[in-house]
C-alpha cells in the first residue's frame, strides 16, 4: 500500500509530514481505514487525534528532535482546535525541548502560553515573561 496515495490517507486529512513525524505507518493506516467502515465516524480530525495521541503515549523515549518534529506537526495541523491539543500534548512531553516551549510562548491561545509558562517554571530552564 503506498499511504499517501490511498484514499483512506486523504480522506482523514493526513499528510506526508504525519508520516515523516513517523506517527502514521500503513499498519495504523489499515486500522483507521477498518475502523472508518465500522464506526461511520465522519470527523477526520478524530482518526488524526487519536494517531497523534497514542504515537505520544507509546513513544515516551523520544529524543528531543523527535518532539520537536511532533511540535512542528502540531502548529502544521489545519484544525485549530485539534493543533491547540496536539502542541498541549507535545509541551507536557517529558522530552519537550526549550525551543518548543519558547515557541509556544508566542502562540494566540492564552492556555498554550500559560502551560508553556508553567512548564518552564517547573524546569526552572527559562525566565517566564
Amino acid at each position: 500500500m503506498n499511504m499517501e496515495s490511498s484514499e483512506i490517507f486523504g480522506r482523514l486529512g493526513f499528510t506526508t509530514a504525519w508520516v515523516d513525524a513517523g506517527v502514521i505507518t500503513e499498519s495504523i493506516l489499515r486500522h483507521f481505514d477498518h475502523e472508518c467502515e465500522r464506526t461511520r465516524d465522519p470527523n477526520p480530525e478524530h482518526y488524526r487525534w487519536k494517531a497523534f495521541q497514542s504515537y505520544v503515549r507509546h513513544e515516551q523515549d523520544l529524543n528531543p528532535e523527535g518532539v520537536e518534529k511532533l511540535f512542528d506537526l502540531a502548529l502544521k495541523e489545519a484544525n485549530d482546535k485539534l493543533s491547540a491539543a496536539m502542541v498541549g500534548a507535545v509541551l507536557n512531553h517529558s522530552n519537550c525541548p526549550a525551543t518548543c516551549l519558547e515557541t509556544a510562548r508566542t502562540l494566540p491561545q492564552a492556555h498554550l502560553t500559560e502551560l508553556a509558562d508553567a512548564i518552564i517554571r517547573r524546569r526552572g530552564e527559562i525566565q517566564p515573561t
